[in-house]
C-alpha cells in the first residue's frame, strides 16, 4: 500500500531509513514514527532488499498497572507488547498477510533478553519505545546489527517508565 507524508519531517524520515545504516527518531505519541519505520520495512522486505524485519520492544510495565504473570509460550506471552507493532502492520497490509509473514519468519519479535550472541544479517531492525532502553541494554541490542542489516530506533523522551530518567538511551 501508498502512504502520503503529512509533512516535511515525515518524509525526511522515511528518506533517512532507505539510506542509513542507523536511524534514530524521537517525537510525540501520534506522530508515525513506528507507523512508517514498518512501512519502510515492509517496503524493503519487498523489494528483497532485506529478508526480514525484526520487531524488538523493550517489556516494561507502565508503574501501578503489572499485569503479572502471563501463561503460554514466549510468542503468546510477546503478543501484548508486540499489539502496536501488529495494529501499524495490519494498517499497511492486512491482517492476513501479516500473520502469513509471522508464519514465514519474514517479520520476527525478538525479546531483548534473547539477543545475546546473535548477528541479525540482512534485516530491517525497528527498536520501539527505545526510551525505556537503558544505554547497558542499548549495548546489548546496537550491536547485534549484522551484515546487509539497518536500525531504526524510535521512542518518545517525554514518557519514560524506567525509574532513572537519566539512564534512558535516548
Amino acid at each position: 500500500r501508498s502512504i502520503k507524508c503529512k509533512n516535511a519531517k515525515q518524509k525526511e524520515f522515511l528518506k533517512t531509513l532507505d539510506e542509513k545504516i542507523i536511524t534514530v527518531c524521537t517525537g510525540s505519541p501520534g506522530s508515525g514514527k513506528t507507523f512508517l519505520a514498518l512501512y519502510s520495512a515492509l517496503k524493503a522486505l519487498e523489494k528483497g532488499q532485506v529478508e526480514r524485519i525484526y520487531l524488538v520492544k523493550p517489556v516494561v510495565q507502565i508503574p501501578g498497572e503489572e499485569v503479572g504473570f502471563l501463561k503460554g509460550s514466549l510468542e503468546e506471552k510477546l503478543d501484548p507488547v508486540n499489539w502496536s507493532f501488529f495494529g501499524n502492520i495490519d494498517k499497511l497490509i492486512g491482517e492476513s498477510w501479516r500473520k502469513k509473514l509471522i508464519a514465514e519468519k519474514k517479520i520476527v519479535s525478538v525479546p531483548i533478553a534473547f539477543l545475546r550472541g546473535v548477528n541479525l544479517d540482512h534485516a530491517r531492525v525497528i527498536v520501539d519505545e527505545a526510551q525505556n532502553i537503558t544505554l547497558s541494554t542499548f549495548k546489548t541490542i546496537i550491536t547485534r546489527i549484522g551484515e546487509g542489516s539497518s536500525y531504526c530506533v524510535c521512542g518518545d523522551i517525554e514518557h519514560q517508565d524506567i525509574k532513572d530518567k537519566t539512564r534512558s538511551c535516548l
